[in-house]
Order: structure tokens, then C-alpha cells, then sequence
């Protein structure tokens, strides 16, 4: 390992791991993707370096390490909107930074958001574990050994000599995460166990993460807990990452990157793909809404996002 390329974690912060766009393909052998909670801001970090938009980064969640860099390298963050120093120098946000050898990069306050992400030009250098560098932490494997970062840990990043210009990114990318968004879903398989009253209820509530959230699944609470029409009971069934469940005691979970791939409980709905990522940026407290689209608006919704996404990627190159 050259002492050359090295990255080297003075403070890890709350919760940093290796991400990137995860590991499809295993859910039939029990196993989750896993990737990144937001992995629009992934890409957006990714193109600050000219790096491909699904490479690895750091996902920082509420707050954020501190990190010593060995050696040339630009950097990118996006996503949750923290305070970014870098050699105690408070930086502009959303523009490439170009750090030299012994620069620190320092992550202060957290304003809005949940999880930033950090994509370093040329790469972190790290072993794929089933096509994927993602850590999946319930293994323990993936990304840094499995876990998420630790003081003294030291991350390999690959041969920046040829970095990119300094690109930032349009407005038009942005996303104000102190308004809160209504998360688009389509009716659940099962969401017609539910009576009218309580898919009112569901469309109309406010609903609050739990505390006891995580990268698997949010658990939500409510003034108004949904109850089917009538007790019925259902076979273990696929579960996939924006199944929306809710179990005895009304309060729905919302099934997330790492979460299983299977469960029993009736799933009153499902989040769009356009707007999962967006969960990746709600934090214990935080209010959610959700607002019901059928499966065709929900196609055309997330291929009028990506247009937009390729598009302003392209006319800011």
C-alpha cells in the first residue's frame, strides 16, 4: 500500500461507509442490495470528479469525518448540506475542490438532510465483495472491512495525477431538503385489505421517522395508526426497497437499502423509484407525507428525471 495514495481518517463521524450503486442480483439468496440511501446525490458527488456517476464513495450520515489527504486528489460532495472546511477554510459548496498532499477536509454543521456523499477523483482502490463495494454493515462485508470507518482507518484511492477541471453543479440538480417533499408511491399489492377511511388516512397523515431507524427500513409514527378491514393473514412474501408495510401495530416501515428481502406484514404501498432517494435524506423527527400516482405517471416521472439529471450533466461538462 503506497503511503502515496492514502486517505487517512482522523475522525470517522457518526456513521461513514463505503457505498456505491450495490449489489443487484442475490435478493432470491436473502441478500439486499445495499448501495447508497440516496444515490441521486451519489452521482451528483461522482460527476463533481469525473468519475463514472455509480462509482464508490463515502456516505456520511448526521455528521461527518474528518480526513487527511496524502495526496493530490479533487473531491466532490452533494447531497445533506453540511458546513465543508478544508484546512479550516469554510468552502463554496457544490463546485470540485482541489486538495493537495497533507490538506485536511474537515465536515462541521449539518443544516439540512440526512447523508452527504464524498466521491474522491480517480477512486477509493477498493476489493469487490459479489460485484459490489458497497458495505452491507448486518455481514459485515463490503466497503472497509465490512464496517463503517474508524479513527486511524487509511483508504487507498487510485492515481489522481490526471484530474479533472473543476466543474460544479446547476441549480436545477438541487434540492432544498428544508422543504419537506411529498414521497410519491403506487398502491401495495395488498393495500386493498385496507379500508377506504385508513387509505384516506394514509394519503392524508403526517407521519414522523423513528428514532429507531436505520439503513434497513424507516419505522414511521402516527397519530392515526392503519388497521385492515379485516384480520386476515398472508404468506411471507418479496419485499424490495420502497415497500411500504404495515404490522399489527398500524405504524408502517418503510423497507430501505439494506432492508430484508422478505416479510409477512401487508403492503399498503410502494415509493416510486424517482423519489427513493429521497428517503436517504430524512432523519429521526423528520415529517413525511405521501401522495398516491399511478404506475404509468410513475414511469414517466423517473424518465423525466433522469432526462433532467443527463441533461445538466452534459451542458455543465
Amino acid at each position: 500500500m503506497s503511503l502515496q495514495n492514502i486517505v487517512e481518517v482522523v475522525r470517522p463521524g457518526l456513521l461513514t461507509t463505503m457505498q456505491d450503486a450495490g449489489r443487484p442480483g442475490y435478493l432470491h439468496l436473502g441478500l439486499p442490495r445495499s448501495g447508497c440511501m440516496d444515490s441521486y446525490s451519489q452521482n451528483l458527488a461522482n460527476y463533481l470528479v469525473g468519475n463514472d456517476l455509480n462509482a464508490t464513495v463515502l456516505e456520511v450520515t448526521l455528521q461527518g469525518p474528518e480526513l487527511v489527504f496524502n495526496t493530490p486528489v479533487n473531491v466532490g460532495v452533494a447531497g445533506a448540506h453540511f458546513d465543508i472546511y478544508i484546512n479550516d477554510i469554510l468552502q463554496t459548496p457544490h463546485v470540485t475542490w482541489s486538495l493537495q498532499r497533507g490538506d485536511c477536509l474537515r465536515f462541521g454543521r449539518l443544516h439540512s438532510g440526512c447523508r452527504a456523499y464524498l466521491a474522491v477523483s480517480a477512486g477509493f482502490v477498493v476489493k469487490p465483495v459479489l460485484q459490489s463495494c458497497s458495505t452491507f454493515l448486518l455481514s459485515g462485508i463490503g466497503g472497509h472491512q465490512g464496517r463503517a470507518l474508524e479513527a486511524g482507518d487509511r483508504l487507498v484511492v487510485g492515481d489522481s495525477s490526471g484530474c479533472c477541471k473543476v466543474k460544479s453543479l446547476s441549480k436545477a440538480l438541487l434540492i432544498d431538503y428544508k422543504i419537506p417533499k411529498a414521497i410519491r408511491v403506487v398502491a401495495g399489492p395488498e393495500s386493498h385489505w385496507f379500508s377506504d377511511k385508513n387509505k384516506q388516512d394514509f394519503f392524508s397523515e403526517v407521519f414522523y421517522v423513528l428514532p429507531e431507524s436505520n439503513r434497513m427500513g424507516y419505522r414511521l409514527n402516527t397519530s392515526k395508526p392503519l388497521c385492515l378491514e379485516q384480520k386476515q393473514s398472508m404468506l411471507t412474501t418479496a419485499i424490495v426497497p420502497g415497500t411500504i408495510q404495515v404490522p399489527d401495530n398500524g405504524k408502517p416501515i418503510v423497507v430501505l437499502a439494506d432492508g430484508q428481502t422478505s416479510g409477512g406484514y401487508p403492503r399498503i404501498a410502494s415509493i416510486i423509484s424517482a423519489d427513493l432517494h429521497l428517503l436517504g435524506q430524512y432523519k429521526p423527527g423528520d415529517a413525511i407525507r405521501f401522495f398516491v400516482v399511478n404506475a404509468e405517471e410513475a414511469v414517466t416521472i423517473y424518465r423525466d428525471k433522469q432526462r433532467l439529471l443527463k441533461t445538466a450533466l452534459a451542458y455543465r461538462t
